[in-house]
């Protein structure tokens, strides 16, 4: 598989890089495992704000939070539990 970074795509090369620095592998590796953690983390984040008992503003507001470009971990508050830091030593 190739990935355009040329002209309206060169955005991609920095993502790219920055995956494999936060990952600490090759570009190959660092897609594969953000795809990997996407996939998983995605649909948990869903049903857990279905389940969450919190008001709807709130959980909207962690949406926007985790939606944002380039959050590379999130972070519990009252634990300092980051999911990503724990995913990326395995």
């Amino acid at each position: 598989m190739r990935i355009r970074t040329d002209g309206d795509y060169a955005y991609r090369k920095d993502v790219i890089e920055d995956a494999a620095d936060f990952w600490g592998v090759n570009k190959t590796d660092a897609i594969v495992k953000s795809c990997d953690l996407a996939g998983r983390l995605v649909p948990q984040l869903e049903e857990a704000l279905q389940e969450a008992d919190i008001r709807p503003s709130e959980a909207e507001k962690i949406t926007r939070s985790a939606s944002k470009p380039a959050s590379s971990f999130i972070r519990h508050p009252d634990c300092g539990v980051s999911f990503c830091q724990t995913y990326r030593s395995n």
